[in-house]
Formats: C-alpha cells, sequence, structure tokens
C-alpha cells in the first residue's frame, strides 16, 4: 500500500509550493525521485496514476511530483 499526501515547502526568497509526495512506506528514510513537472495539474483519470511512479514506488523509492508555479493547477 502506497502513502500520499500533500506537502508545502519554500524556496529562497520564501515562494510557497505545493506537492505531492507518495512512499511506499510510511516513516521510514527512502531514497526520492522529484518529478519537477508532474505534480497535480496533470492529473486526470487518463493519465493517473502513472505507471513510471507506480514502478519506482514499487522499487522503493519516495516520489514528489511538484506543483510548480505557471501550471493550470499553481498560479
Amino acid at each position: 500500500m502506497f502513502h500520499g499526501k500533500l506537502i508545502e515547502f519554500q524556496r529562497e526568497g520564501h515562494t510557497p509550493y505545493q506537492g505531492i509526495l507518495v512512499t511506499p512506506n510510511e516513516g521510514t528514510t527512502l531514497p526520492l525521485v522529484v518529478f519537477p513537472h508532474g505534480g497535480p495539474h496533470g492529473c486526470s483519470m487518463a493519465m493517473w496514476p502513472r505507471r513510471d511512479v507506480g514502478l519506482l514506488l514499487n522499487s522503493g523509492f519516495a516520489v514528489l511530483q511538484v506543483n510548480y508555479h505557471g501550471s493550470i493547477g499553481f498560479g
């Protein structure tokens, strides 16, 4: 079972960002793969869940999909 949650973080200049963090196991330290152009703006029934994310999760990686500024989902 995978665990996902919406997280918020800041860059330099205190610019807020959001992303979806998905992990194969809660409470463990894992290597992280970041998809800078893979956040919630691209989620639809036709393309979610992404197969590459499932492959990474099954291989023991955590995945962060950033909802970057200028995307459809985040101004």
